[in-house]
Protein backbone atom coordinates (compact mmCIF):
# COMPACT_ATOMS: atom_id res chain seq x y z
CA UNK A 1 0.00 0.00 0.00
CA UNK A 2 2.75 2.45 -1.06
CA UNK A 3 3.51 4.60 -3.90
CA UNK A 4 7.06 6.09 -3.94
CA UNK A 5 8.06 9.06 -5.89
CA UNK A 6 11.89 10.11 -5.75
CA UNK A 7 12.98 13.52 -5.73
CA UNK A 8 9.88 15.44 -4.15
CA UNK A 9 11.09 19.07 -5.75
CA UNK A 10 11.27 17.42 -9.65
CA UNK A 11 14.50 19.71 -9.65
CA UNK A 12 17.87 18.55 -10.37
CA UNK A 13 18.94 15.41 -8.93
CA UNK A 14 21.69 14.52 -6.64
CA UNK A 15 22.59 12.02 -3.59
CA UNK A 16 20.44 13.90 -1.19
CA UNK A 17 17.22 13.83 -2.63
CA UNK A 18 14.11 12.89 -0.53
CA UNK A 19 11.85 10.43 -1.29
CA UNK A 20 8.08 11.36 -1.48
CA UNK A 21 6.03 8.21 -0.59
CA UNK A 22 2.17 8.19 -0.90
CA UNK A 23 0.15 5.91 0.86
CA UNK A 24 -2.23 4.41 -1.00
CA UNK A 25 -3.52 1.34 -3.23
CA UNK A 26 -3.40 0.23 -6.76
CA UNK A 27 -5.72 -1.56 -8.86
CA UNK A 28 -6.47 -2.65 -12.45
CA UNK A 29 -9.14 -1.21 -13.19
CA UNK A 30 -10.72 -3.64 -16.05
CA UNK A 31 -13.32 -0.99 -17.26
CA UNK A 32 -10.66 1.72 -18.52
CA UNK A 33 -8.17 -0.89 -18.72
CA UNK A 34 -5.60 0.79 -16.66
CA UNK A 35 -4.19 0.21 -13.25
CA UNK A 36 -5.27 3.28 -10.99
CA UNK A 37 -3.95 4.63 -8.17
CA UNK A 38 -6.09 5.58 -4.95
CA UNK A 39 -4.10 8.30 -2.63
CA UNK A 40 -5.59 7.42 0.92
CA UNK A 41 -4.24 10.90 1.92
CA UNK A 42 -1.12 9.76 4.58
CA UNK A 43 2.03 10.66 2.84
CA UNK A 44 5.70 10.52 4.27
CA UNK A 45 8.73 12.30 3.42
CA UNK A 46 11.81 10.17 4.12
CA UNK A 47 15.36 11.50 3.12
CA UNK A 48 18.37 10.08 2.27
CA UNK A 49 20.21 9.65 5.45
CA UNK A 50 18.04 7.07 6.40
CA UNK A 51 16.62 8.89 9.72
CA UNK A 52 15.12 11.87 8.96
CA UNK A 53 11.72 11.86 7.78
CA UNK A 54 7.75 13.99 7.73
CA UNK A 55 4.27 12.48 8.11
CA UNK A 56 1.94 14.43 6.11
CA UNK A 57 -1.68 15.16 5.56
CA UNK A 58 -2.96 13.15 8.48
CA UNK A 59 -5.33 16.58 8.75
CA UNK A 60 -6.67 15.02 5.68
CA UNK A 61 -7.37 11.66 7.28
CA UNK A 62 -9.12 12.96 9.77
CA UNK A 63 -11.22 15.44 7.71
CA UNK A 64 -12.36 12.22 5.25
CA UNK A 65 -13.38 9.82 8.64
CA UNK A 66 -15.46 13.04 10.12
CA UNK A 67 -16.93 13.15 6.82
CA UNK A 68 -17.75 9.15 7.16
CA UNK A 69 -15.68 8.86 3.44
CA UNK A 70 -13.64 6.20 4.73
CA UNK A 71 -14.72 2.74 7.00
CA UNK A 72 -12.61 2.19 9.97
CA UNK A 73 -11.01 -0.95 8.82
CA UNK A 74 -9.12 1.14 5.95
CA UNK A 75 -8.09 3.59 8.04
CA UNK A 76 -6.22 1.41 10.76
CA UNK A 77 -5.20 0.06 7.45
CA UNK A 78 -3.53 3.70 6.08
CA UNK A 79 -2.29 4.09 10.06
CA UNK A 80 -0.50 0.37 9.91
CA UNK A 81 0.80 0.89 6.62
CA UNK A 82 2.43 4.63 7.15
CA UNK A 83 4.10 3.05 10.86
CA UNK A 84 5.19 0.18 9.18
CA UNK A 85 7.09 2.89 6.62
CA UNK A 86 8.00 4.55 9.56
CA UNK A 87 9.66 1.55 10.84
CA UNK A 88 11.26 0.73 7.78
CA UNK A 89 12.92 4.30 7.36
CA UNK A 90 14.19 3.96 11.33
CA UNK A 91 15.80 0.96 10.79
CA UNK A 92 17.62 2.08 7.77
CA UNK A 93 15.50 -0.56 5.31
CA UNK A 94 14.17 2.20 3.08
CA UNK A 95 14.56 2.41 0.35
CA UNK A 96 13.48 -1.26 -0.15
CA UNK A 97 16.21 -3.24 -1.83
CA UNK A 98 14.61 -3.45 -5.10
CA UNK A 99 15.27 -0.55 -5.53
CA UNK A 100 18.73 -1.00 -5.74
CA UNK A 101 19.38 -0.32 -9.09
CA UNK A 102 17.33 2.36 -9.83
CA UNK A 103 20.81 4.40 -10.90
CA UNK A 104 21.43 1.31 -13.44
CA UNK A 105 18.06 1.83 -14.79
CA UNK A 106 17.83 5.47 -15.27
CA UNK A 107 21.58 4.57 -17.18
CA UNK A 108 19.99 2.50 -19.50
CA UNK A 109 16.94 4.36 -20.03
CA UNK A 110 19.04 7.23 -20.62
CA UNK A 111 17.92 9.40 -18.35
CA UNK A 112 20.20 11.11 -16.42
CA UNK A 113 20.41 12.38 -12.60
Amino acid sequence: MLCLQENMHQGVFGENWPWYVHIGEMVYRKDLEAWVFKDLFADVIAHQDGRTYRVLDLDDLGDVMDLGLLENPLVSEILRSTQELIDQIQAGAFPPAELANRNEVRATLGWSL
